[in-house]
């Protein structure tokens, strides 16, 4: 992980269980839509969403995350 600490890729779609998305974006391009339920195709609309908000979306080398 140390090797890849400072890469970024960009990109216009996010897909999986471990996305970090700020809370002034979530206020702004609001929560997860009813309609998709969990783990379906809710990833897709918050990527879609933010991109149309404006943001960019990114894979970043030095992200770790877990769940408790």
């Amino acid at each position: 992980m140390q090797e890849n600490k400072n890469k970024q890729i960009f990109t216009e779609g996010l897909i999986g269980a471990c996305v970090s998305i700020k809370k002034e974006m979530v206020s702004l391009i609001g929560r997860n839509d009813f309609w998709f339920g969990y783990s379906f195709f809710d990833d897709d609309d918050w990527s879609l969403c933010a991109c149309i908000a404006g943001d960019k979306l990114a894979i970043v080398g030095a992200y770790f995350c877990t769940s408790s």
